[in-house]
């Protein structure tokens, strides 16, 4: 499956927004050093990241740092530590401007999709809809996860794989769904393209993930839907 370029740079007019217009959005921007941090984040997301969370002890009640830490954590795998961490610039947040709240929430929807929170994704989603019904990328998003819903109301298990292949058609990088679709087809005994399905998934699990400051190596996953599992030393293995 090939990923469209526009879901993969999806995020970044925001940040560019913020590095252009953030002494005008944000005073406290001219800190050097969430400067040094936006800067260093693409080459150096584990130092970046430490810069974040000093900025953060101490200005606690600033939404900025939380929403850099969490597209960081967001690329290097650590979901877990990305949820949190939009889930509290949002909190925090009292005068972000629309466009900029429309893409924290298409990632966070995102993000709870490929933890396997389906209820928490589409209420976030709805919330993004209710800034913009118009905006492509959150439309996709949420036509994928009502296929998702109808795939769970499916009893027969051929019909259900059809209707998730649907969903990855659309999202290839929902995770939660490419290993429910590989299981799928290890009931039906299509063990060669189940593999294939747990390798694909693999791409967006990388062992060789940034360690950053609160996650473990490769990300924190939910066992109930990742094929793989820590094994305490900084590795993750098959299961």
């Amino acid at each position: 499956m090939k990923i469209p370029l526009y879901k993969t740079i999806f995020f970044i007019p925001a940040i560019l927004f913020f590095i252009f217009n953030a002494d005008i959005l944000y005073p406290e921007f001219k800190n050097d050093k969430i400067k040094e941090a936006l800067n260093i984040s693409q080459y150096d997301p584990l130092k970046a990241s430490k810069i974040l969370k000093n900025i953060i002890r101490e200005e606690p009640g600033w939404d900025y740092p939380y929403i850099i830490l969490a597209d960081i954590y967001d690329k290097s795998y650590a979901m877990t530590e990305a949820i949190k961490s939009f889930e509290k610039g949002i909190q925090l947040s009292k005068d972000m401007p629309e466009f900029i709240l429309l893409k924290i929430y298409y990632k966070l929807g995102n993000l709870y999709v490929k933890k396997g929170d389906f209820q928490k994704a589409s209420e976030v989603f709805q919330k993004a809809y209710k800034i913009k019904k118009e905006d492509k990328p959150l439309k996709i998003s949420m036509e994928a996860l009502e296929l998702y819903k109808q795939a769970q109301k499916t009893e027969n298990v051929f019909d259900k794989i059809k209707i998730i292949d649907k969903v990855l058609q659309r999202k290839p990088n929902w995770i939660s769904c490419e290993i429910e679709l590989a299981r799928l087809l290890l009931k039906t005994g299509n063990f060669y393209s189940a593999r294939k399905e747990y390798e694909y998934s693999l791409s967006y699990t990388p062992v060789w993930s940034v360690n950053v400051p609160g996650e473990y190596k490769g990300g924190t996953w939910n066992p109930n839907i990742s094929p793989m599992k820590y094994k305490g030393d900084g590795l993750w293995e098959i299961e």
